[in-house]
């Protein structure tokens, strides 16, 4: 059925098709935002002590974690739930469970006030030294993956100390390892000439046709759309040609 509201109660209510009722609010959370909370129950009057109930949990805990100050781990998760609203479920259910496997069994149980450059640098070197699994093939844990576990964590560290939960911490003087450089390569060298051959109007019988020539770079790099700009001036065209062995060219 439709969701009904409650006649000057401050709440929302709504019959569910198995017969219970949702009741919603907004409440003030103990970090000073306001936030809608929800429960369910039998009838209207169950799911408004359900969700009063739930509602006093959360100031106990906020309350608890003020006065002990936060550790790593309850930041964090106070962070993903409550700053990072704009994150996807799978996104931020992949920042949890990163967190949790790689950098909460070093850091979760520092509190904040307590965290040093030096406890986050053995952190990362120990996730460093860490060998993962790959079609069969060992290796150690690469830079890009190192860095990209600790991102969302700096990222959160940076707020803390921003909202005065945590002393400054220069985390640009952290050593990261260096992220390998690569190319993709989505054909080979001689399937790649043919193509750089025809937009060189080296081909007889098919002239070159500047409409196409994004496309082309796109096809032969893998680059998305927005990273193949082109300039139309006049009747010049200036592309940036990222083929193998090709400088800029003006056409």
């Amino acid at each position: 059925m439709a969701r009904k509201k409650g006649k000057n109660k401050g709440y929302s209510y709504r019959y569910n098709k198995s017969g219970t009722v949702t009741c919603r609010e907004y409440f003030d959370m103990p970090n000073g935002t306001s936030k809608q909370l929800s429960a369910t129950g039998k009838t209207e009057d169950e799911s408004r002590k359900k969700l009063k109930a739930k509602y006093a949990e959360i100031c106990k805990q906020g309350k608890e974690i003020k006065s002990q100050g936060y550790t790593v781990k309850t930041w964090y998760i106070y962070w993903l739930k409550n700053v990072k609203t704009n994150l996807k479920g799978n996104t931020k259910d992949s920042y949890y469970f990163s967190f949790k496997n790689h950098i909460s069994p070093s850091l979760g149980k520092i509190k904040l006030k307590d965290l040093t450059l030096e406890d986050l640098q053995k952190s990362i070197n120990k996730v460093k030294t860490k060998k993962v699994t790959k079609n069969g093939v060992t290796n150690l844990i690469t830079g890009k993956a190192v860095k990209e576990i600790f991102a969302p964590l700096k990222q959160a560290l940076r707020y803390a100390m921003a909202d005065k939960k945590m002393p400054h911490i220069s985390l640009e003087l952290l050593d990261m390892p260096p992220v390998k450089k690569s190319t993709r390569e989505i054909r080979n060298e001689a399937e790649q000439q043919i193509v750089a051959n025809y937009f060189c109007n080296k081909i007889q019988g098919k002239p070159f046709n500047l409409y196409y020539a994004p496309i082309a770079i796109m096809d032969a790099r893998g680059l998305r759309p927005e990273e193949v700009r082109s300039d139309y001036n006049g009747k010049i065209l200036i592309l940036k040609m990222i083929f193998s062995g090709l400088e800029d060219i003006q056409l």
